[in-house]
């Protein structure tokens, strides 16, 4: 209920003008919104609701959900009309995965290599057949494999990449979804699986590689220095790939000149000429040769040996090597005495004697037999205290050509010394084992060789 309330004034004349001041209207707000624009002195209305309305926006629904309730208890105690409770629908949660999707009142599916062999045998054999078109095979081989239209013409567009699988995992069309493995084979994924996208017309995955054809180009070379017998190293590939590089830039730039550039290529000229920019650096031309090697099916090893010769100059010393020993070996077991006479003084008497002849062998083998201190383990804030010390020795250098510098700090370095106990001679100690190997009865041809 709202009502206009008169002020107080004229009740309260008698009071004191201080305790008139402190009173303020029952609702200030409303006061301040009400008034007149020109209020008057003797007296001012303030609108204040002093009871709360009967009816709210809560009270119809109240109202309605109890007498609900008193007719769902009163139907529940009569026997004629029982009330069949409605089941809690419990919200699920979304599962993990793709959500699955419907096109066209089809299941969203993806395709095996083997349903892919099939989609396309299917459209060629379809189209063999005079009045078919390729939409219409699409159509009735999506329709067959429940799988969207898109993905048999995606497939169609790659058939010679999925026939050159098919010939190499030994797989046939099928179109039923296959898995991973083929039947009988107990691992799930083959070795040269490696669960990513196919190529597309660039013949490699990830971004735009500008200098991919000199790459292709230092492969080649380096299979054919290979097969040729030549040692190859990182830096061999580097400098191969530098001045295919440079070549290229140089054949652009007179392309320029003459007018006859592709603008098109621009952004790849530009990308060689940074290429060639960071060539110049050495921890860039490192990081370019290892990845050079990886690129071209490349491995580098730790040399096991060291030698001026070939491989076939190898073969060939050591044939001869051997040719020369049995050569000797039958002058001295078969030959006779005329045969002899230019390798031995007495060849009569060596024939005589042949029987009782022992080979001797001989050879020396140099061993290290003084143990020496291998390597020695070093905290990493010694390293640290030691990189310190190497710029405060660049410090150093500054103030002995006249540069204001901290001395103390200059002075005050720790010892960059990994020390191991032990004699720094034993390393050079060196010793020399001579092994003698002797065989005896080896001319007697009634007796075995003994050593």
């Amino acid at each position: 209920m709202i009502f206009l309330q008169a002020d107080k004034e004229k009740t309260e004349r008698g009071k004191p003008e201080e305790q008139k001041k402190d009173q303020r209207p029952i609702s200030w707000s409303l006061h301040k919104f009400f008034k007149s624009s020109k209020p008057k002195d003797s007296e001012s209305f303030v609108a204040v609701q002093v009871k709360e309305p009967e009816t709210g926006w809560k009270q119809p629904l109240e109202a309605e959900s109890k007498v609900f309730a008193m007719e769902v208890e009163e139907a529940q105690a009569s026997e004629s009309q029982p009330v069949q409770q409605a089941p809690v629908v419990q919200q699920r949660k979304r599962k993990g995965g793709r959500p699955p999707q419907s096109r066209n009142g089809k299941k969203n599916c993806i395709l095996t290599g083997q349903q892919k062999i099939f989609a396309i045998q299917f459209v060629e054999d379809y189209l063999k057949q005079p009045g078919n078109s390729k939409n219409k095979a699409l159509d009735s081989v999506s329709q067959q494999l429940k799988c969207s239209k898109a993905q048999v013409h995606r497939a169609w567009g790659k058939k010679y990449f999925w026939r050159d699988w098919a010939d190499k995992q030994e797989r046939k069309a099928c179109a039923r979804p296959g898995t991973g493995r083929k039947r009988g084979q107990r691992v799930v994924m083959r070795a040269g699986n490696k669960g990513q996208r196919v190529p597309g017309q660039r013949g490699y995955l990830g971004n735009t590689d500008h200098t991919r054809e000199f790459v292709l180009q230092v492969q080649v070379y380096a299979e054919l220095e290979q097969s040729q017998g030549h040692t190859l190293y990182r830096a061999d590939l580097t400098r191969r790939f530098s001045q295919l590089l440079d070549s290229a830039i140089s054949f652009a730039e007179d392309a320029q000149a003459d007018g006859s550039f592709n603008p098109d290529c621009a952004r790849q000229l530009a990308a060689w000429k940074q290429k060639q920019a960071a060539l110049l650096r050495k921890d860039k031309r490192d990081k370019q040769g290892k990845y050079l090697v990886r690129k071209t099916g490349f491995v580098e090893r730790s040399k096991q040996r060291q030698t001026p010769l070939s491989v076939q100059q190898e073969i060939d010393r050591v044939e001869r090597s051997w040719g020369h020993f049995d050569t000797i070996l039958w002058l001295t077991g078969c030959a006779d005495s005329p045969q002899l006479s230019d390798w031995i003084g007495q060849p009569e008497r060596w024939v005589f004697n042949r029987q009782n002849t022992v080979i001797s062998m001989s050879d020396q083998i140099p061993v290290w037999l003084k143990p020496d201190a291998g390597k020695v383990l070093v905290h990493s804030s010694v390293r640290r205290a030691s990189r310190a010390a190497a710029s405060k020795r660049k410090s150093r250098k500054a103030s002995a050509q006249g540069e204001e510098q901290d001395c103390e700090a200059a002075e005050d370095q720790p010892r960059d010394l990994t020390i191991a106990a032990g004699n720094p001679a034993n390393s050079r100690a060196r010793f020399t084992f001579v092994a003698r190997q002797l065989i005896h009865n080896y001319y007697k041809p009634d007796a075995e060789p003994e050593g």
